[in-house]
């Protein structure tokens, strides 16, 4: 199968798949989406590969031509109409088979990167509910960002409606990092999308507070067989994601194997097709080590999971395979000191 690898970290990419998606949606909602992809010279073909990725700067201008040619603002929010979550692919068939709804959301979030290698989800838990927020991406706002937070927010909306089977009232409020629409003082649309909630616009992100007891209801439909294929499917999609040396390839399946089990030497080099002798002497050539590429791997989803997923410190340690919680306490006091040397000012 033809995989084409993400471009580097400066050139944040989008999975081709969901490009094709969008389009599809526009044209259901009348855009002539050939002209999209003339004048944003895109070829349509290439969406079709398996494993292609453009840079989000052709999503960006995508999402401005189908703003321009429809004159209308709100475009993200009417367009997640068509949102549906087979367009999602392996993602979206693991969410419809997750155990529950927050199963599901920490599905989002965890694999958003076989959308988009830029991570932008942020999970935080508050007193009675959990807040799921779009940061920017490394390139910062950009004008388009304001459809394309709109088409997001709407469409989990929509998806978690679809996987409950019901109109769920789990939203309990929307933050938007743009301004109130002018044209729509009543925010007739957003209330039609989202519900009578409350609204904030001109935050740092955009955002949605969500009810945290509803989040426990089951998803309507789940096989648990077909969540383990899909998960399994969606770990080795992230895998294939790959930079050019051993060491990024360690750093990629390390964080994918890192959910309750510990990877050893063996098992990395039996994923690359080295042994385990081979691989050592290649990250020896790159000037690091299994040991420390585990370390760093394991510091930075720790990180993830406490900051943006909002889990327990227990949690944490289970998922990243320390034997116990007082050992993954003094591995965050030696981050905590290893990120403060790195800090220091060079003299």
């Amino acid at each position: 199968m033809l995989i084409l690898k993400a471009m580097s970290h400066h050139s944040p990419t989008v999975a081709a798949a969901i490009i094709y998606a969008h389009l599809q949606m526009a044209k259901a909602h009348g855009i002539d989406i050939d002209a999209v992809t003339q004048r944003i010279g895109l070829d349509q073909t290439m969406l079709l590969l398996p494993g292609a990725r453009l840079r989000v700067q052709q999503g960006w201008a995508m999402w401005e031509e189908f703003a321009a040619m429809t004159q209308d603002e709100q475009i993200g929010l009417k367009l997640s109409r068509y949102c549906r979550l087979n367009g999602l692919g392996v993602l979206g068939y693991m969410m419809m088979n997750a155990p529950t709804l927050s199963n599901a959301l920490f599905v989002l979030t965890q694999y958003e990167r076989l959308t988009a290698d830029v991570p932008r989800f942020v999970m935080r838990q508050e007193e009675g509910a959990v807040v799921l927020a779009i940061q920017p991406s490394a390139l910062g706002w950009h004008p388009a960002e304001q459809y394309v937070a709109d088409f997001i927010m709407s469409a989990v909306k929509r998806v978690f409606d679809f996987l409950r089977g019901q109109d769920v009232p789990m939203i309990q409020g929307m933050g938007f990092h743009y301004g109130a629409p002018q044209h729509d003082p009543r925010l007739l649309v957003h209330r039609a999308t989202f519900g009578s909630v409350p609204f904030r616009f001109d935050e740092a992100e955009t955002y949605c507070v969500l009810d945290r007891q509803l989040l426990e209801l089951p998803v309507m439909g789940a096989n648990p067989n077909f969540f383990k294929f899909f998960e399994q499917q969606g770990r080795e999609l992230l895998a294939q994601l790959w930079g050019d040396r051993t060491s990024d390839r360690v750093r990629q399946i390390l964080a994918v194997m890192l959910h309750g089990q510990l990877p050893t030497v063996k098992d990395i080099a039996n994923r690359l097709m080295l042994s385990p002798r081979s691989l050592q002497y290649q990250l020896k050539a790159e000037g690091t080590s299994f040991s420390q590429l585990l370390d760093e791997v394991r510091q930075d989803l720790a990180a993830t999971f406490l900051e943006r997923q909002g889990l327990t410190k227990s949690e944490v340690a289970y998922l990243l395979g320390f034997s116990d919680l007082s050992a993954f306490s003094r591995a965050l006091k030696r981050w905590e000191v290893r990120s403060l040397q790195s800090s220091e000012p060079q003299r």
